[in-house]
């Protein structure tokens, strides 16, 4: 039997990837998404994630639109370099009469609390986005944490500059507080940092291996927006393989090497926001120091030449 997984994400560029590699897996069920809104509402986000899902095939999802703001500061936008392809994608295609299911009358993070309590330790969590969805299903339920299965998440920047401050990544400096909640209430979170997914990287050559139909375009068309966003200090256009690797931290345990540190995030500091900060009155958390480079860059150029999803689109 297969594990239980819900995908918490903003559903901004690789976090589309991600729900490819899900697609394809052999060991995860993606029971439901829970989408973060960012310069679009959450419930957009749905749709569009609803559209990739039925073109590849993935069946009896439900998607529980979350919120769209950050608990404190005001929202943040991110980056949108492949938001016009995912929206062409969005528009072109042709709605499926599927069994997965955008659901209205129930926000994420209720949702969240609800499947976990009525079910502990049977779900995983991956969070690729702000944590906002998760921190409020703490706060209804403080008990979230000991019930879930595990937590997985790609943020933060370790040991290394943040991509949106010198001291932050995005997914944290976009809602620290929701971060500092969940990492206050929840110990033993697998974190995949920047510094860590920044590791491994693809250039626009894996583009080629794609199928030239709606949903190979799309996924080309998001790692080739994405390795513009990134040009090395050479000025080589590479694209980080972020949310990606986090789902495959599940999938195969020994990918990232992981140690062991007390972790929160600041909110208080106004130029530090978002920054991971050590301390051992903070929980202990389980943060990622190095990938396996060689066993990613298989499983990624075996997943973009999987016949599964087209097959699936058939």
């Amino acid at each position: 039997m297969k594990k239980k997984l819900i995908y918490d994400t903003d559903l901004i560029g690789d976090d589309l990837l991600t729900l490819f590699a899900i697609a394809n897996s052999k060991e995860y069920e993606l029971k439901a998404i829970t989408p973060y809104g960012r310069r679009i509402s959450s419930l957009e986000r749905g749709k569009i994630a609803k559209k990739l899902i039925d073109e590849i095939g993935l069946k009896n999802v439900k998607i529980y639109p979350g919120v769209s703001e950050p608990l404190v500061q005001k929202k943040i936008i991110g980056c949108r370099k492949c938001d016009d392809s995912i929206e062409e994608f969005y528009n072109k295609t042709t709605s499926k009469v599927t069994t997965n299911t955008i659901v209205t009358d129930k926000i994420a993070p209720l949702y969240l609390m609800e499947i976990v309590k009525k079910h502990p330790k049977e779900y995983t969590v991956l969070g690729t986005g702000p944590l906002t969805n998760i921190a409020l299903a703490i706060k209804l339920d403080p008990n979230f944490g000991k019930n879930l299965k595990e937590l997985v998440i790609m943020g933060g920047a370790y040991r290394c500059q943040g991509n949106v401050s010198p001291f932050a990544e995005s997914n944290m400096f976009n809602d620290p507080e929701a971060a500092r909640i969940v990492f206050s209430n929840i110990s033993n979170i697998r974190i995949v940092p920047l510094d860590v997914t920044k590791q491994v990287n693809i250039d626009v050559d894996y583009t080629k291996k794609l199928a030239n139909d709606d949903v190979g375009n799309l996924i080309s068309s998001i790692i080739k927006s994405c390795c513009k966003a990134h040009i090395t200090m050479d000025g080589k256009p590479l694209m980080p393989l972020h949310d990606i690797l986090a789902y495959y931290v599940l999938e195969e345990p020994n990918i990232v090497n992981f140690e062991k540190v007390h972790l929160s995030v600041e909110t208080q500091n106004f130029e530090q926001r978002g920054k991971l900060i050590e301390d051992e009155s903070y929980n202990i958390q389980n943060i990622g120091t190095k990938v396996n480079i060689d066993l990613m860059l298989s499983k990624f150029t075996e997943l973009i030449q999987s016949s599964f999803w087209i097959n699936n689109q058939r």
